[in-house]
């Protein structure tokens, strides 16, 4: 039974990015209220994400039941107060007799945005995880996340294969996906076996984080990985179609995003093609779901590559030096 006074923040959306998003207001909700006696709790949607973030230390009670991430805010009387993170609106269930605008803008803005290294939860693999990811990866290597989602088409770019070309010249490129390769993918192996190319597809998320520790570089779509990249401290290369680059990566600190180009003849704008964005402030450039990747078709592979040279060259991210392209 959780003791009074207390407080849980929750996610239920299933989402990887989605989590490590959300540690950003279990960080900020416990250095608000844990000083003046409150203990933060958190819950995520999944059990795996609990395993990931549990020994993270980001609040006094730690990672709790995957449960009351999904129930009602109705039912949790143990809580004084509960955060609600998934939908556009956060909403909040107050019990502990505070104003929830006040309460709101203390954890979102009073917080949060003054403090923008709180954007990521500055994740860390074990001592035991990083001598792995040493031993089973050259570096300096850049790591390429292959597809989202196949449900979210805006957020797929389909020219990494020649991206993955371009820059294997010089570096070593790890390929990482959650499902066995596509027609794209195999071919790009196939035909590329004396280049430094190799697929990941069968790391847990501990591993991923290790590997990802010691990237030179990551690039990725609006996804779980731009977000893994800013937890973890490594430069991000941010490729965004359907969503904002400027509003997800903004507070990332070695980030940098390529932002894709709307045709006048998609009469987007007011709509929200997609899965509500649009209400976030985002856009997209069809209003045709089998579409909705053509902003992101408009990036050309030979500017995500150049934007990546131009990452692994520049002393501000803090990479050893790399020899002349």
């Amino acid at each position: 039974m959780i003791q009074k006074p207390a407080i849980l923040v929750r996610r239920a959306e299933p989402g990887l990015g989605d989590q490590i998003g959300s540690t950003i207001a279990v960080r900020a909700a416990a250095e608000r209220y844990e000083p003046i006696g409150y203990t933060v709790y958190a819950s995520t949607g999944l059990q795996r994400w609990r395993e990931l973030f549990q020994d993270q230390s980001y609040c006094s009670g730690g990672y709790v039941s995957c449960d009351l991430a999904r129930v009602s805010a109705d039912s949790l009387d143990q809580f004084d107060h509960v955060f609600t993170l998934d939908g556009i609106d956060e909403q909040m269930l107050n019990r502990a007799g505070w104003d929830p605008a006040v309460s709101k803008l203390d954890i979102w803005c009073g917080v949060v945005d003054a403090r923008p290294e709180n954007m990521c939860p500055r994740w860390r693999p074990t001592e035991e995880e990083r001598a792995w990811a040493a031993e089973q990866f050259q570096s300096p290597y850049v790591v390429i996340a292959w597809r989202c989602s196949d449900s979210m088409a805006w957020k797929n770019y389909h020219c990494w294969d020649a991206v993955a070309v371009a820059l294997a010249k010089k570096l070593p490129i790890y390929i990482v996906d959650d499902k066995p390769p596509d027609n794209r993918l195999k071919a790009l192996l196939a035909e590329h076996t004396a280049s430094p190319i190799i697929l990941r597809n069968d790391l847990s998320l501990r591993q991923l984080g290790a590997l990802l520790s010691r990237a030179s570089l990551v690039l990725a779509p609006d996804s779980a990985l731009v977000h893994f990249a800013a937890a973890v401290d490594v430069p991000c290369l941010g490729v965004f179609g359907g969503t904002s680059g400027q509003s997800t990566m903004k507070f990332h600190r070695k980030g940098r995003w390529i932002q894709g180009g709307i045709d006048p003849g998609w009469n987007c704008a007011g709509h929200a093609p997609c899965g509500g964005m649009g209400i976030r402030g985002y856009w997209c450039g069809s209003i045709v779901p089998r579409e909705m990747a053509g902003c992101m078709e408009k990036i050309q592979p030979q500017a995500v590559v150049s934007a990546a040279r131009e990452m692994l060259l520049n002393p501000r991210y803090h990479l050893a030096s790399i020899a002349a392209w």
